[in-house]
């Protein structure tokens, strides 16, 4: 008997040839951005007739492909169909669409830049008809739409735009279904989601049967991929957290001027660990240019707190150690030395606490030592990071909501933001961080802040398999808030 044949590999998906046609200025360069998640596409301004030649690009996603060519605009469509129906009366041509090839065989044509438009029209699958929704149907857009249906391929109507309070949507699909045409879809390019752009690719998929493979796996593609941008997106608000946690510096209470200055080396650590997670939430989100961050981002102004010691932090030097209440004891003695009334005797007390906490882990009995020395931790209070991940996870939603067209800083309601942040510490229930942002405080080691220029986590707090845990809880607790509704508030766990 012979061996079976291996199983034939599936073909990749007939990749699908697209057009985006439409009068001058209403946003077709800025649609293709934002569907190529590429803000270098093309040219867009404000003046009219910036593209004048056609450019293609391929969206590939996964295994399919699709060919998005951007076209000029059409400037005279009423002038171009008023030439087509004289020509067709002196040739006697009924066909409509034999009156557009003549039209485009003839080396006299007039209307290149509609020319140009019309031939990509000729050679795609199917095409998009941008429309400013902002405007009201006129004259020129029904003669744009009779040259384009005499080209003999289905078209789907695009209302961009349409976040805008100016925008008409539906007084432009009742227009539309008067011409023949249903399959609309409103999809702003500035201010986008993730349903529009599905909404898009099922309109053309429609009209487009022979292709519906390329569609389908497009589909679930960009699915796969705004899933993974998702994660890599709450892997990233992770390490800024736990940086910020567990970040330490140590000063002398009794001087003020090391405190002051401690205090600021602290806001400085923060702010620019804040625009580095910034950053890298760019290019996850494949936008690029720290320009586009805009002022508010790195301005933190939460409080800074100097008290280590909360209920958690000695829940868990309890748990560590065996000795819960002595522990207890040994903070409220470590406290009074940082003002200085710690007498010989507590010292005593304390060195000895000192010892058992060095059988649990060095690191806490290096922290003690310093203490003993007169010294205090200084670190960001529960406001910081809370007011820290929230404007995290506002960022990492502006930037799923924006078009790679958009030319405006990205920024976040820091206002808004701010306010929340006092209405939780004026609340009787007052802060609840997440319970791995409490269990990094215990751990300076685990802060890439702590490791000078090169911007890593010490050697030994890579390693630690506590630090790796508390990242995995805490992503999964960012998942389930970076999933939220954009209709909801942003919500720190």
């Amino acid at each position: 008997m012979s061996a079976p044949s291996p199983a034939t590999p599936a073909k990749p998906a007939t990749p699908a040839k697209i057009a985006v046609v439409g009068h001058t200025n209403t946003g077709k360069t800025s649609l293709l951005r934002t569907l190529l998640r590429d803000e270098t596409f093309g040219e867009v301004s404000d003046r009219a007739g910036t593209t004048r030649h056609s450019e293609s690009a391929e969206l590939t996603v996964e295994s399919s492909t699709l060919v998005l060519t951007d076209t000029p605009g059409l400037e005279d469509s009423s002038g171009l169909l008023e030439h087509l129906e004289s020509a067709a009366l002196a040739q006697q041509v009924q066909d409509r669409h034999e009156r557009i090839l003549r039209w485009l065989a003839d080396p006299q044509g007039r209307f290149p830049q509609e020319a140009k438009a019309v031939r990509q029209m000729l050679a795609c699958d199917v095409a998009i008809y941008v429309v400013d929704a902002r405007e009201r149907m006129l004259g020129r857009h029904r003669d744009e739409l009779a040259v384009l249906s005499w080209c003999a391929r289905p078209i789907v109507p695009v209302l961009n735009f349409v976040a805008s309070p100016e925008a008409d949507v539906t007084a432009w699909r009742d227009q539309l279904a008067r011409l023949g045409l249903h399959a609309v879809v409103a999809f702003d390019t500035v201010l986008v989601d993730a349903e529009s752009e599905r909404q898009l690719l099922e309109a053309l998929r429609t009209l487009a049967p022979k292709h519906q493979a390329t569609f389908d796996a497009c589909i679930g593609g960009l699915a796969r991929q705004r899933d993974r941008v998702l994660h890599a997106s709450a892997s990233i608000i992770v390490e800024l957290l736990l940086d910020a946690a567990a970040c330490v510096l140590h000063v002398d209470p009794k001087n003020e001027d090391s405190v002051r200055r401690g205090v600021e080396a602290l806001r400085t650590a923060l702010r620019s660990r804040e625009r580095r997670c910034a950053e890298q939430l760019l290019d996850v989100h494949r936008f690029s240019g720290t320009d586009r961050i805009g002022d508010d981002l790195p301005g933190i102004d939460g409080r800074y707190g100097l008290d280590l010691f909360d209920p958690v932090a000695l829940r868990q030097f309890g748990a560590a150690s065996g000795r819960g209440a002595a522990v207890g004891a040994m903070a409220g003695l470590a406290i009074d030395a940082m003002v200085g009334g710690m007498t010989l005797g507590a010292a005593a007390a304390t060195g000895a606490g000192v010892g058992a906490l060095f059988e649990t882990t060095r690191h806490h009995g290096r922290r003690w030592l310093r203490r003993m020395r007169g010294e205090t931790e200084l670190r960001a209070d529960d406001g910081t990071l809370h007011l820290l991940g929230l404007r995290a996870l506002s960022f990492h939603r502006a930037l799923l909501q924006r078009g790679h067209a958009a030319r405006t800083p990205v920024r976040v309601a820091d206002e808004s933001l701010l306010g929340r942040v006092r209405t939780i510490a004026r609340s009787a229930s007052g802060w609840s961080i997440p319970e791995p942002l409490a269990i990094a405080r215990q751990h300076p080691h685990w802060s890439s802040l702590s490791a000078g220029a090169d911007g890593l986590v010490p050697a030994d707090g890579a390693t630690d398999p506590r630090r790796g845990r508390a990242a995995d809880d805490l992503s999964r607790l960012l998942r389930t808030a970076l999933r939220r509704d954009a209709s909801e508030p942003v919500q720190f766990p």
